[in-house]
Formats: structure tokens, sequence, C-alpha cells
């Protein structure tokens, strides 16, 4: 036995009978939905039940008591095993079809070409009179909603054209992402926020550092190979307990964790002719050897290679 299965969280959606919807649509909505019924339910009990309740939910939505009774009475009157069969089409040639779009004169427009459809066809052709199918109109929902503005959506920006992307960023697979953020603008407490000029991140050679521990003090660093190798000998360096910098001193001395670093990228050189003095330059701007964590300048280092 076999019924309609309704979930209790079904709501009444039947399309309203005032939708400005084509009007054989709304007449023939009710005897498709009893027809449904008359299919699903095996027992002719259940069908009436069922229909009983669908009938209820049809008036509430606006369509007419007799449409409604004539509709029903109707789909009873089918045979159940008729609508279990599987109905074969016969194949034809596609007739003529005349695609508008639905509006109140799309009526008028058929009763036109269909009354003068035989001096339209008076070629010799011998073509039948087309059929009518109508497109979805505008709404009211179409016209007032949009996720953005309509110039935005009128002409997508191709990705060539889209502005580079700048600043640090973890590379999302490595040890040391986790200690690092992603950041474009650093406010370094100087006159004007910091603003990065290129993209780097974990991967990045060549660069200028800064690690900030807890307490908020700095250490500005440099490095030619990959950043992510500097910052895990840091890191191994303050595991180990090793005083070889003033920063690792500092860790040590206060018992920070390794895990307590953060850092991220300064800025990125093309050329390791400059990376020291860059460093130094971020040494003297941000006063990291005074109230930071950097060393006194050893200019012993300036053509020494990479620390």
């Amino acid at each position: 036995m076999t019924t309609t299965h309704f979930k209790p969280t079904a709501r009444n959606t039947l399309l309203h009978f005032q939708s400005f919807h084509p009007r054989t649509l709304r007449q023939n909505l009710p005897y498709g939905q009893f027809l449904r019924l008359r299919r699903n339910c095996s027992e002719l009990r259940d069908y009436k039940k069922q229909a009983s309740t669908l009938s209820t939910k049809l008036v509430v939505r606006g369509y007419p008591q007799w449409m409604v009774a004539q509709a029903q009475k109707r789909a009873r009157n089918n045979n159940r095993d008729a609508l279990l069969d599987i109905r074969t089409r016969e194949t034809k040639d596609m007739p003529l079809a005349c695609i508008t779009t639905h509006s109140i004169a799309t009526n008028q427009v058929k009763k036109i070409v269909n009354r003068h459809w035989r001096t339209l066809n008076s070629g010799g052709l011998n073509i039948e009179k087309p059929l009518f199918s109508n497109r979805r109109a505008t709404t009211l929902r179409d016209l007032l909603v949009h996720t953005r503005p309509k110039k935005e959506l009128s002409v997508p920006r191709p990705l060539w054209d889209l502005p580079p992307l700048v600043g640090h960023f973890p590379c999302g697979n490595c040890a040391a992402c986790p200690f690092t953020s992603k950041s474009q603008r650093l406010d370094l407490g100087l006159q004007n926020p910091w603003v990065q000029k290129s993209f780097t991140n974990c991967n990045s050679m060549r660069v200028i550092y800064m690690i900030t521990c807890p307490c908020h003090q700095r250490y500005i660093g440099m490095t030619e190979r990959k950043v992510k190798v500097r910052i895990l000998e840091h890191r191994s360096n303050i595991r180990c307990l090793r005083k070889t910098t003033k920063m690792c001193t500092h860790f040590t001395t206060v018992h920070h964790s390794p895990n307590d670093i953060k850092w991220t990228v300064l800025e990125q050189v093309n050329s390791s002719h400059v990376l020291y003095e860059k460093e130094q330059r971020w040494v003297h701007r941000l006063r990291t050897s005074t109230h930071g964590l950097n060393d006194e300048v050893q200019w012993t280092h300036f053509y020494n290679g990479v620390r």
C-alpha cells in the first residue's frame, strides 16, 4: 500500500491563483496535483483523504471552489493502472515554435497569429500553426534584489586586471606557519603604518624579518635563505637554551617558550649587497638595539655574508 508522504515541515507553497502566470497554467495546476495523489495512492480511500486536505490548501491559495471540486472529480475517475504505465511518445517533426516573454499581451498576440495564419502562410509552404512558448518575465525580485551593485555585475574584471597581491602570508605547509600571520599593514609605532610593498611567505628569500616576544620587544633580522629556515633556527636555539644572541638570552632568562615567537616579514630585498644595510636601517628606525632584542651593530659582519 502506498500513499503520498508529506514532511512535518511542509508548508502550503502552492502557486497563488492571483499570481501573474498564464491562466492555463493556473487552471490546470489543481488537476495536476490531484492526479499526482491518484497515482501515488494505491487505495481509493487514501486518495479521498489526501484530496480533501489538498482541496483546503488550494482554496486557501485563492482557487475557486468549483474549479477545485471539478479537478478532484476528474482525477478520481482516472484508472490508476493506466497512470502508472510508461507512455511512449511518437516522434514527430518539431513544429514551428514562437518563443516570447510572458506579458499581458501574450494571449492577444497568439490570437492574432492564429487568426491570420492563413494569410501569413500564403506562400505555399503549408507550415502548421506555431506552438507558443513563454519564457519567464522579469519580476520585482530580479529588479530589487542584488548581492552586489549592478555596475560590478555587468563586466567582471579579468584576472590580469586585478591589483597585485602584497603583504606577508603563511605558506600553510611548514613548521613556521603557526607563528606568523597574514599582514599587509603594520603599526610599528612610527608616524605612519608600514605598508608592505611585495608578496612574501615562509619560502621567501633575501628578506628583513621581525620577531616579537610576549613582552612586546622586537628583534630585527635578515637572511638570504628561506625565512622559515632562519625562524626555525631561532626556535631551536631557544629550545636548547643557547644564548647565542641577545634575543635568545632574553627568551631563556624570562622563561619564554619557543612557541611564543611571533614573526613577520618587513621587506624583501632584490640584491644581497644591500641586505645588511637594510637591516641596520630597520634596527635604527625601530631602536631595537637599545629598546629591543638586537645586539650592538657589529660592523665586521658587513662583508662576512649572512648571519
